[in-house]
């Protein structure tokens, strides 16, 4: 929200992106299994964290 206002031209493609990552995530998980799905997690929280130090 900006100025409590909804940005409707960002806020729908995120909530696509969000629900297809969502699907491919559990479509990825079921076929890989769980101890992939952590070692991603862990990856991309490492990533995250880094970026988030510069």
């Amino acid at each position: 929200m900006f100025n409590k206002k909804i940005i409707w031209s960002l806020g729908i493609p995120m909530a696509l992106a969000n629900m297809a990552g969502g699907y491919l995530g559990a479509q990825i998980a079921m076929r890989q299994g769980a101890q992939w799905v952590r070692w991603i997690f862990i990856v991309m929280a490492c990533v995250v964290g880094v970026k988030q130090l510069f």
